[in-house]
């Protein structure tokens, strides 16, 4: 480890055990040279992010872009991964065939039939037979023509089919606990985290997006990056705010560095080097 890269790291550690610093926001993602890494909700009743909260070194006049990871250091968190599967613990009777399994068909609407080509009226005195419309036919309304009525490749002229939404099981899953409708109040389900699939955890691992490893006296850190972009949801507003990375005077770019080893103390991760400036701020959606 250089000296330079040991001075950041002891100036972001000094700056956070003095609270010399001002909270910027909880760590959503950052793009590497590497791919993606994400932050993402994990803990449904809070609705919070996992990721670590960042803040500036402060007065930012003297250090305009030094940011600090507050807390320890928890890891990479896993991201889940869904199937196509319904989730079994979340579900509740279907809400579209009230669990009969069966639906009007989408296609035909439950006619039996869709319209094919124009044929002329085989009503009595129509087109068919006299060459002309009838005035107020009941087979055409005096159009003089008429759709032929062709089977229903959907439901095969049933008038029904499977219902789409539960798939012909009688019951769909809500994504809330319990199999719950109530979708404003009620906990996410959980089995699948609100997703209503079945799935697991997929971990993201610190190899896949590491460049470089550091010695410090026996303490190994693995150097995450080059980070090119970066967000945040404000600690103010709640506002999602995204970060551009450019190179510093040095030309180095914005790294992650955190403990290689478990039985490190603390277990502490810095951000250092590079110069970040925010290029958008979006609304928290509703």
């Amino acid at each position: 480890m250089t000296e330079e890269v040991r001075d950041m790291i002891a100036l972001r550690h000094s700056a956070e055990q003095r609270g010399d610093f001002e909270p910027l926001g909880r760590l959503q993602w950052l793009k590497t040279d590497h791919g993606l890494i994400y932050f993402p909700v994990l803990n449904s009743a809070v609705g919070e992010g996992c990721g670590p909260d960042l803040a500036v070194v402060v007065p930012s006049d003297d250090w305009p872009n030094e940011l600090i990871v507050l807390g320890r250091w928890e890891g990479l968190p896993a991201l889940r991964v869904n199937s196509t599967q319904s989730c079994p613990r979340c579900k509740h009777t279907c809400d579209v065939c009230l669990g009969k399994k069966k639906k009007l068909c989408e296609l035909c609407g439950g006619n039996g039939w869709t319209p094919g080509k124009w044929l002329f009226c085989a009503a009595e005195g129509c087109s068919a037979q006299t060459g002309t419309p009838k005035a107020n036919c009941s087979g055409c309304g005096g159009a003089g023509q008429i759709a032929e009525h062709v089977e229903c490749p959907m439901c095969n002229g049933s008038k029904q089919m499977t219902c789409s939404r539960c798939k012909g099981t009688g019951k769909y899953s809500t994504g809330r606990k319990g199999g719950s409708e109530d979708f404003e109040a009620a906990p996410k389900c959980p089995a699948c985290s609100g997703s209503t699939y079945k799935g697991g955890w997929k971990p993201q691992a610190v190899n896949r997006f590491k460049n470089a490893e550091l010695d410090d006296s026996g303490k190994r850190y693995d150097v995450i990056g080059p980070i090119r972009e970066f967000a945040i949801r404000d600690a103010r507003d709640q506002h999602t705010r995204i970060f551009a990375v450019e190179p510093d005077s040095a030309g180095d770019y914005l790294a992650l560095l955190v403990p290689a080893l478990k039985r490190m103390r603390p277990q502490k991760a810095y951000l250092v080097a590079g110069i970040w400036r925010e290029q958008s701020r979006q609304a928290v959606s509703a």
